[in-house]
C-alpha cells in the first residue's frame, strides 16, 4: 500500500514570515489550490480511494487541507469527517516564545 505525506497549504503566517508552531494560521487562496492541486496529484495515483485514509495534526490548517484534498477527489460530507482524521500525537511542536512572531526573531 502506498504512503503519501503531504504537508499544509501556505498559511497567512507563511505569508507573513511568521513561526506557527502550535498556533494555527487559515490557508491562503494559494493555499487552497494547492490542497486542491494535492488531490488532483493523488487522484492520478490512486485507483481505489475506498481505500484511503487521512491522519494529520489537528490544526485547522493541516485539517482544511486534508478536507479539500478530498473533496478534489470527489468525497464529500460525512465521508470527509471519517476519512480525515486529526491525531493529537501530529501535533506541530510548539515554538515557546517565538510562536506568532516574524522569522527575524531568531536572528
Amino acid at each position: 500500500m502506498p504512503l503519501f505525506l503531504l504537508r499544509h497549504g501556505q498559511t497567512v503566517f507563511n505569508v507573513a514570515g511568521r513561526y506557527q508552531g502550535q498556533n494555527d494560521s487559515n490557508l491562503t487562496e494559494i493555499g487552497v489550490q494547492q490542497a486542491r492541486r494535492n488531490g488532483e496529484i493523488l487522484a492520478a495515483r490512486i485507483n481505489d480511494i475506498s481505500r484511503l485514509h487521512f491522519v494529520s495534526s489537528p490544526l485547522g490548517r493541516t485539517l482544511a487541507t486534508s478536507e479539500l484534498i478530498c473533496k478534489t477527489l470527489g468525497i464529500d460530507g460525512h465521508d470527509v469527517r471519517s476519512l480525515a482524521r486529526p491525531h493529537d500525537q501530529l501535533f506541530e511542536l510548539g515554538n515557546g516564545q517565538v510562536a506568532s512572531h516574524g522569522y527575524p526573531a531568531l536572528a
